[in-house]
């Protein structure tokens, strides 16, 4: 198995640009986690042993859904709390010490080979300026051939699969566009609460047009907050406007001058992304992304 990548993996767990949302709140529920563990036996271990965290649902979250605030009983369930960027670290590490898998990295796919019965491959472009000691301007390469007995098209919001389908003769798939225009802007902060606000890990709100989600993430003691906005709403990344948006959340728990944001330390500046149009063809969704500011510590 050949896996193209346009990015670079990095040697650690960190934010890449062809994963925008990678910045935002991700959470790792039991059915998922047993599902990678079927593949990937130990790797629960390794990620907590890098920092996750496990909590306990519904005993150790504070939820409020409308108004409506939910029983922290006895737990049924654990939810694995880290970053994206870890989570995908410790898979991708897994995953690429398989003998029989590779990566090409820092390459475009640009193209499909084949018939309109049959796609034998695709069309593969280094990037421009990506390749080790290449300038910035210098010109793409020019496409190379991999054969293939089964493509599949994992690229996302950037796919051109219908336009290549296409020109092989083929049929482009319908599709049908979902808008629904929600934003996410999120920051990072190390919690200096020590409990005092509330014994819950995890705290979850979700109002009539926005919600909040406060999340244990590593290194131990730095907490994600992320807030979802309609559609329409600027996201919040100048200065102050992520606060403000707290003082405009349906509780006042989530205000900027609650104990947890007053005695709690920034420690990343916000990253926002706002979500254009679902595309229903089975493959992918687009979104929209706006670049983070500069980390504020």
């Amino acid at each position: 198995m050949t896996i193209v990548e346009r990015d670079r993996y990095p040697d650690r767990p960190e934010p890449r640009k062809g994963v925008p949302q990678s910045r935002h709140t991700h959470l790792l529920l039991e059915s998922g986690l047993l599902a990678i563990e079927r593949f990937l036996p130990g790797l629960e271990v390794e990620l907590l042993a890098a920092g996750a965290l496990q909590v306990r649902s519904p005993t150790d979250y504070l939820q409020n859904m409308r108004g409506r605030w939910f029983g922290r009983g006895p737990a049924i369930s654990t939810t694995l709390c880290l970053t994206r960027p870890l989570l995908e670290h410790g898979v991708r590490t897994r995953v690429l010490a398989h003998p029989g898998i590779t990566a090409v990295q820092g390459t475009d796919v640009v193209g499909l080979t084949g018939t309109a019965e049959r796609v034998t491959g695709v069309l593969l472009r280094e990037r421009g300026g990506e390749r080790a000691g290449a300038e910035p301007t210098e010109l793409p390469t020019v496409p190379t051939e991999l054969a293939a007995d089964l493509v599949v098209d994992a690229s996302g919001r950037s796919s051109h699969t219908s336009e290549w389908l296409e020109r092989l003769g083929g049929v482009r798939p319908a599709e049908d566009r979902v808008v629904s225009g929600i934003g996410y802007a999120t920051r990072v902060y190390r919690d200096g609460s020590d409990g005092a606000l509330t014994d819950a890990r995890l705290v979850y709100l979700v109002g009539e047009t926005m919600g909040a989600v406060i999340v244990p993430v590593e290194p131990a003691g730095t907490h994600m907050i992320t807030f979802a906005t309609p559609r329409g709403e600027a996201l919040p990344t100048a200065p102050g406007a992520f606060e403000a948006l707290a003082d405009r959340q349906p509780h006042p728990w989530y205000g900027s001058g609650s104990t947890r944001q007053s005695r709690s330390r920034r420690c990343t500046g916000i990253s926002g992304r706002r979500t254009c149009a679902g595309r229903t063809t089975g493959r992918s969704r687009r979104a929209c992304s706006s670049r983070a500011t500069p980390c504020a510590r």
